[in-house]
């Protein structure tokens, strides 16, 4: 019997599943505008890795944004991310990073370009992952572009873009994102943590 334990044991727990989920509230110059849930599962080595928002913003005129993304790593590298972005329910960007091999085939709104070698830390990592030294770049999967990633203070980074002056902050407290403050060019939208369940 006991032999018939450790077999089964052996031959399910590859397949076991390990799932945490994070919600967060979005504000907008303090006001609350909307939420974001993000779940991460483990699955057989693969990461997965699930983002949904909701926000109605009025700024002269009243518009809701939903946001979707589902990205897939296979240790700790990215394989796949589609990112679905509309706006008032219809379509307003699209993109899909792919790892083809030796390098990334990326779609953006009808686009195509690639990235050379592999990307190991993308803006999917940021919520249940804090930056380590070694990580100073990081893949922005709706952007489709490098931005540069740096520490500013115990448990806070900055993530900005090359080509701009726009800087966001992330902070965190036992490896989970707590805040982010994300630089929109004109005005900064705030996502905090609501409720994380491991």
């Amino acid at each position: 019997m006991r032999t018939f334990i450790i077999l089964a044991i052996s031959i399910l727990l590859p397949f076991y599943t390990i799932g945490q989920t994070a919600k967060y509230i979005i504000s907008l110059k303090g006001f609350e505008v909307g939420n974001q849930t993000v779940t991460q599962k483990v699955n057989n080595g693969i990461t997965t890795v699930e983002v949904s928002s909701k926000a109605t913003v009025k700024l002269g005129f009243t518009y809701t944004v939903s946001y979707h993304q589902l990205a897939h790593y296979d240790n700790q590298r990215l394989i796949e991310s589609r990112v679905t972005i509309k706006k008032n329910d219809e379509i307003y960007s699209t993109s899909h990073t792919k790892w083809t091999g030796d390098h990334y085939r990326v779609m953006q709104d009808g686009k195509s370009f690639q990235i050379p070698g592999e990307l190991h830390f993308a803006t999917t990592r940021l919520y249940f992952q804090e930056p380590s030294t070694e990580h100073q770049r990081i893949y922005s999967e709706a952007d489709c572009v490098i931005k540069l990633l740096e520490k500013s203070a115990a448990h806070t980074y900055w993530v900005s873009e090359p080509q701009t002056n726009r800087k966001s902050k992330y902070t965190y407290k036992n490896g989970i994102l707590q805040e982010a403050v994300v630089d929109h060019a004109l005005i900064d939208f705030v996502t905090k943590l609501h409720s994380y369940t491991p």
